[in-house]
This record gives C-alpha cells, sequence and structure tokens, in this order.
C-alpha cells in the first residue's frame, strides 16, 4: 500500500510541476517550483529504489536519497527569492543563490561519491518482519545534516523577513509556505536523524521523505486557496475527471460484480453474459458525457464563483468607449463593469495630455488622492523609461523593491495594480486598481482584462477629451461672441449717437446754409433783371452760371436735409393742390442755360390737359430738377434730353431720356441705394454725392408712386416715375 502512495505522489507532483511551468514556462518562480517538486519526487523514488534493493544498487540509491533533499532545500529558497524576483531580492540575493548554489552542489557531489555521509548499508531486520537496508554513516554525516537544516533556515528566514514588509495575497502566501517548510524541516529531521539515533535503527528513516509531503500540501493549498500561479482551471478539470473516474469505478465495477455473482456464477463466457458486457460498456459510452458536464459544473461552481466571460466584458467595454462622449460618465460606466468582474476594492482612471502639469482624476473614489497623483505619474514614467517593466506596463505593487519610492506611493494610495492606458500622441493614462475585495491576488486572466481594457479605453478618453474639446470650444465660442455682440452693440450704440449728432448737423447746417443762399441766388437774379444796371453779355453769362449753381446748391442742401429728417423720423409732406404740367415748365425752362452750356438741346412739349394734385411741391420741384439735370451732366455734347409728362392709364407719368454714358447691368440694382454712384459716373462727375437719387425714391414712393428707369451703358438712360391720379366719384343714376 505505501509503494503504490510513493508512486501516485510521484506522479501527483511532477504533473502538478508541469502544469506550473506550462502555464508560463519563462517564468523564474513556476521553474523554481518544478525543480523543487521534481527534487522530493526523486527523494521518495530513491528511497523506494533503496529499500528495493533495485537491481543490486540499494548503496548508490540510499546515498541519491541524501542528495535529493540538498536539492530540495536549495530549489524551495530559490523558489521563495524568485516569487519577489525583479522587485524585493533581486539583486540583493544574486550572489546568495550563486554562492549557495555552489556549496550544495558540492555537498550533493559529496554525499554522492565518497562516503563522508554514507559509509556503507547493511541488511536488517524490520519491525514489522520485513527485510530492509540500514545505512552505515560516514563521517561528514553531522555536517551534511549542518548545511542541510542551514540552507532550510535560510529560506525561512527570507520568507519571514519577506511577509513582515508584504501585506495582502502574497504575505499569506509566504506565511503558509513557512509553517509549510518549518514542519517539514522539524519532521524530516526528527524522523530522518533522531529518531534513528535514539532507538538504534534507521527503518524510521525510510519514511522521512513523507516529510515532504507537508511543505507539497502547503504549497498545494497555497496554489488552490491562495491563486499561487493561478492553476484553478487545471485543478477544476483535474478533480472534475477524478470524480468521473470514481464514480464509473464504482457503480460500474459494483454493477459488474454484482451481475456476475448473482448471474454469471460458472466461469464459461455465455452469449448472454457477452450481451451484459456490451451493455455495459454501451452504457459507459453513453453515460460518460453527461457525468463529466456535470462534474465540470459543479468544479467550476467550487473554483470558479466570482469568475467572468472576459469577451463579454471587452465586449461591454468596447460599447461603452464608443458610445459615450461624456469622460466622466465613460469613467464610471467602465469603472461599474471591470469592478463587477474583477472585484477590486476601488479602481479609478488616472488621465493626462502633453503638456499638462496636473492629470484628472476620474471616477475616483476612497483612497486615491489627486495631490499625490503628479508624483505617482511621475514615478510611473521614470519606472517606465528604467526599462524595469515590460512593454505593456501593466504593473503589480507586490513586484516592486520594499525601499522602491512608487511602491511606497502605491501603498499610500491603497493601489494594488497599475495598468497604463496605451500610449497616444494626445493622451496618456493608467487604470488604478487597488486590493481584491476577497483578499485574493491578482490573476494572469484579471492581468489580461485589465490590460484590454486599457486599450480599448485609451481610444475612448481619446474621443471623449476631444468631444469635451469641441463642447469646450463651443462654450469659448459662444462666450467670445456674447463679449464681441457686447462690444459691437456699444459700438453701435455710438455710431447711432454719432449718426444721430451728424444728423443734428446736417439739419442745422442746412437750415444755416439756406438763408445766405436764398440771398445770393436773390441778388444774382436781381443783377440778371438789370435792377441793379445795365450788364454786358460777358457778365450775363457769368452771373447766369453763378445764379445756377446756387440753385444747384440750394436743392443740395434740401436733399441733405431731407436725409436728416429721413434719419431723425421728421421727413413731412406738405400736401397742396400742385399743377404738374406747370412745375415741369418752370423747372425745364430754369435748365435750358445749363443745357445750352454744356452743348446739349433740352426738349420739352407741354401737355395739352393735366389733372391738378395733391403733392408737395417744393419736393416734386426737387424730384424733376435732380432726374434732368443728372441726364444734362451725364449726356455727350451734340445730343438731345428729351423730357415727357403725360397721362397713362389712371397715372400720371413722368420721364426724362438721354443719351448719355447709361449706367453698367451690375450695378443698377444699387443705384437708387443712398451714397451709393455707377463707377463710370464717379468718373465722369467726381464731386457727386450719391444722394440725388436716394431722395428721388423716398419721395416719389412717400406720394404713393413708382420709380421708373431703364439703362444701357454707353447709350442712355430713362429715369422718371409714375403718380397715381385721383379716382372721379361716380355720379351716375341709374
Amino acid at each position: 500500500m505505501l509503494f503504490f502512495l510513493q508512486v501516485i505522489s510521484i506522479i501527483f507532483l511532477i504533473a502538478l510541476g508541469l502544469a506550473v511551468l506550462l502555464r508560463n514556462p519563462t517564468a523564474p518562480s513556476r521553474r523554481a517550483l518544478l525543480a523543487f517538486l521534481v527534487s522530493i519526487s526523486l527523494w521518495i523514488m530513491a528511497g523506494i529504489l533503496g529499500e528495493m534493493d533495485a537491481l543490486g544498487m540499494s548503496l548508490l540509491w540510499s546515498r541519491l536519497a541524501f542528495v535529493f533533499p540538498v536539492a530540495a532545500v536549495y530549489s524551495c529558497y530559490v523558489l521563495v527569492v524568485k516569487m519577489i524576483h525583479g522587485t524585493l531580492y533581486a539583486r540583493e540575493h544574486r550572489f546568495y543563490l550563486r554562492t549557495l548554489a555552489l556549496i550544495c552542489l558540492g555537498v550533493m557531489l559529496y554525499a554522492l561519491i565518497g562516503n563522508g555521509v554514507v559509509a556503507d548499508i547493511q541488511l536488517r531486520q524490520g519491525l514489522a518482519g520485513n527485510i530492509g537496508y540500514d545505512v552505515v554513516r560516514g563521517p561528514g554525516y553531522i555536517a551534511y545534516m549542518a548545511i542541510l537544516v542551514a540552507v532550510g533556515i535560510l529560506s525561512l528566514s527570507v520568507m519571514v523577513n519577506t511577509a513582515r514588509h508584504i501585506k495582502g495575497q502574497i504575505g499569506q502566501q509566504l506565511l503558509i509556505m513557512f509553517y509549510g517548510l518549518l514542519l517539514t524541516l522539524a519532521v524530516g529531521l526528527v524522523v530522518g536523524s533522531v529518531l534513528p539515533s535514539l532507538i538504534g535503527n534507521s527503518e524510521p528513516a525510510g519514511y522521512a521523505f513523507l516529510a515532504g509531503y507537508i511543505s507539497v500540501a502547503a504549497f498545494t493549498y497555497v496554489i488552490l486557496k491562495h491563486k499561487l500561479f493561478d492553476l484553478r482551471l487545471v485543478v477544476a478539470r483535474s478533480v472534475a475527471y477524478v470524480f468521473v473516474l470514481l464514480t464509473f469505478a464504482v457503480l460500474y465495477g459494483l454493477a459488474t460484480f454484482g451481475i456476475i455473482q448473482y448471474f454469471f456464477k460458472d466461469e464459461r463466457v455465455s452469449l448472454l453474459q457477452n450481451a451484459v458486457y456490451i451493455g455495459l460498456a454501451i452504457a459507459l459510452a453513453v453515460t460518460y458525457g453527461p457525468l463529466k458536464r456535470f462534474f465540470d459544473k459543479v468544479t467550476d461552481k467550487l473554483f470558479f464563483r466570482h469568475d467572468y466571460n472576459m469577451p463579454d466584458i471587452i465586449s461591454r467595454l468596447g460599447d461603452v468607449a464608443i458610445n459615450e462622449t461624456a469622460i466622466d460618465t465613460l469613467a464610471l460606466r467602465a469603472r461599474v463593469i471591470l469592478m463587477e468582474a474583477i472585484r477590486p476594492e476601488r479602481m479609478s482612471f488616472l488621465i493626462m495630455r502633453p503638456g499638462e502639469s496636473t492629470p484628472r482624476l476620474l471616477a475616483a473614489e476612497g483612497g486615491m488622492q489627486l495631490p499625490f497623483m503628479p508624483k505617482l505619474v511621475s514615478q510611473l514614467e521614470r519606472h517606465t523609461k528604467s526599462g524595469a517593466q515590460r512593454s505593456s506596463m501593466a504593473l503589480s505593487r507586490e513586484e516592486l523593491p520594499a525601499t522602491s519610492e512608487l511602491r511606497r506611493l502605491m501603498s499610500k494610495l491603497d493601489i494594488d495594480v497599475v495598468v497604463a492606458l496605451k500610449a497616444t500622441n494626445d493622451l496618456k493614462g493608467y487604470i488604478l486598481s487597488g486590493l481584491k475585495q476577497n483578499g485574493s491576488i491578482y490573476t494572469q486572466k484579471d492581468m489580461q482584462l485589465l490590460s484590454t481594457a486599457a486599450d480599448e479605453l485609451a481610444l475612448g478618453f481619446q474621443n471623449a477629451m476631444r468631444f469635451e474639446e469641441i463642447r469646450q470650444f463651443n462654450v469659448t465660442l459662444q462666450q467670445k461672441v456674447d463679449e464681441a455682440t457686447a462690444r459691437l452693440r456699444r459700438s453701435n450704440a455710438k455710431l447711432r449717437q454719432l449718426d444721430e449728432a451728424k444728423d443734428e448737423f446736417v439739419s442745422m447746417a442746412s437750415h444755416q446754409l439756406r438763408t445766405p443762399l436764398t440771398s445770393v441766388k436773390g441778388y444774382l437774379s436781381l443783377v440778371l433783371e438789370g435792377d441793379a444796371g445795365p450788364i454786358n453779355e460777358t457778365q450775363h453769362k457769368m452771373l447766369t452760371e453763378a445764379f445756377n449753381s446756387s440753385q444747384r446748391m440750394v436743392y443740395l442742401i434740401a436733399d441733405f436735409l431731407n436725409v436728416s429728417r429721413l434719419k431723425t423720423g421728421k421727413f413731412m409732406l406738405e400736401y397742396g393742390e400742385v399743377d404738374m404740367a406747370a412745375v415741369v415748365a418752370q423747372e425745364i425752362q430754369q435748365l435750358r442755360t445749363v443745357a445750352q452750356g454744356r452743348g446739349l438741346k433740352l426738349q420739352y412739349e407741354p401737355p395739352a390737359h393735366i389733372p391738378r394734385l395733391r403733392l408737395d411741391e417744393t419736393k416734386m420741384r426737387q424730384v424733376i430738377m435732380n432726374l434732368t439735370d443728372n441726364a444734362i451732366y451725364y449726356s455727350r455734347p451734340g445730343t438731345t434730353v428729351t423730357v415727357e409728362l403725360y397721362v397713362r392709364s389712371g397715372q400720371l407719368v413722368f420721364k426724362v431720356k438721354d443719351k448719355g454714358i447709361g449706367v453698367p447691368v451690375a450695378e443698377q440694382h444699387d443705384l437708387f441705394e443712398k451714397f451709393f454712384r455707377a463707377s463710370n459716373a464717379r468718373k465722369t462727375r467726381p464731386d457727386g454725392t450719391g444722394i440725388g437719387l436716394y431722395m428721388i425714391k423716398k419721395v416719389v414712393t412717400a406720394h404713393g408712386g413708382s420709380i421708373i428707369f431703364s439703362s444701357v451703358e454707353g447709350k442712355g438712360s430713362t429715369f422718371g416715375f409714375s403718380l397715381p391720379l385721383p379716382v372721379k366719384p361716380d355720379t351716375s343714376t341709374k
């Protein structure tokens, strides 16, 4: 029975070591665990073969039984150091590891080759009557035991010192391993050395290998309960298969045995018996699948009570990263998803833009204070630049040296794991996660989830920050628009004040200028009529030109005054009965001299009968004078300006036709705007004001009339207006 237990133990230990190694073959701690378990297995095997005198080499096997414990104790020490390799004791234990390796190798060679540890073996009668072999100790046996115990104590001291500095999951793992190794050394020393010396029989030493099971049991407990190396899936499936095999062995074994005992007692195999065997085989094949699935579910519930579906988590995070544009909401929703899966005590996100001095802490809660975050970012960047961390930048606090400033800062902020968001030109950041709620460590699956989530969230945060910039830009733009609008309103108010002041000035100046111009015009008229004495032809011509200019000045001042009145709302029409035929004739008569002076013919045929209209005579005179004067000034010498006045379709029509410069087609739509002048008009008459046509349109429109205009550039224009005639009352009787 002991033999089978030993064989099963060897198979279990080697299988456990390989399962750990295959999960991550490059990890030093996993290779060290495999070496430890193989050393224990070889120690057990050497004891078995030594007791069996396999191949007549009991002396060799006995000596190997003293070689492999040294390898087991040394590999245990290496395992403890490598568990915290590159973090707590990397450089400090490099020298000790090499030195101790040389010492242990020398001790192993000394125990194997010479007679210093095992001098010889001798046949003995066992306590239970069995035959075995006693080991004859050599002169170096005491030194061998001292070195073995010293290496074990060294491993124990490393565990104790490390456990005092480390809190959380790794500290619990080291304490359990410490007690397991302590019991292994104590039991192995008592059973393998002290007890044989007391009873004078080395038979108890043959059971010293059982002490190795204590440390193996402690390591197995740490692997399963505290998730060292994260072998839950391997163990869960192994347990499921064991249950399936045991179920088949018990149920079908009993069924087969019972059927044979009660129905087939003779030794001959009948056709019916063969049929029963075939039926059992079919039942075995049919029920294997359901039983395996049943035990898979049971073991999954046992080992994966808080497990999660990684593709589902990544899919949910991807949806949040794509659809959520508010950065704070994105952080909160992502934290909820990750915390449901990994179950840390706290989690937050630290992001910042290049060039920013202060990072942003999103979805933060207790323990993660913002004032310490710039220092944390600085330490993380320094750690990354030093090359101490792999490119994925998934960093666990337990991997850092005890004296590390980054480790101290993470402990202060209750951060257990930091995962860098995928670096971009626009964003850098980190996922900050605290200790897990159940006290376990972050598994390889957890770290993979966080690394994948970091890639998804980096893009999400970057897009959210861009949307935030757009929103902020819109807010800033609106503020600037509001400020510019306010400034523009103030400027417009000032301009209105200036415009009002200008209108007041123009109105005042127009009133003040009209009086002296009226006097000038009156005296010129008296001189021209001979009241001041006779004048010669040259004087008459010059005085006539001065009189016409003063007349145009009067009309120009009237135009400015009317524009001013339009701006101030004081533009009024003074209606009266007006004979338009007489008004037109008088204005044409005054302008004939101007036309003759420019070498033009001014043609006008008075109509036979024009009804009297209620109009503002003064303003209508300005309209007629402006239209005719413009035609004279913009016509070429030797041409004729024709003035028409007639009634048609219930309208009084006045037209002035010339063969002058005309108006360009592209500028005709702006011709009646205030201060606008066509380009060719500005060249022909630079001193124009651009308010004549504007006022003509205002006056005609105020009388309920319409403007008449047509022009061809270079061939002449037609300007005029039409006014509605009063409707006569119907005096007919029925």
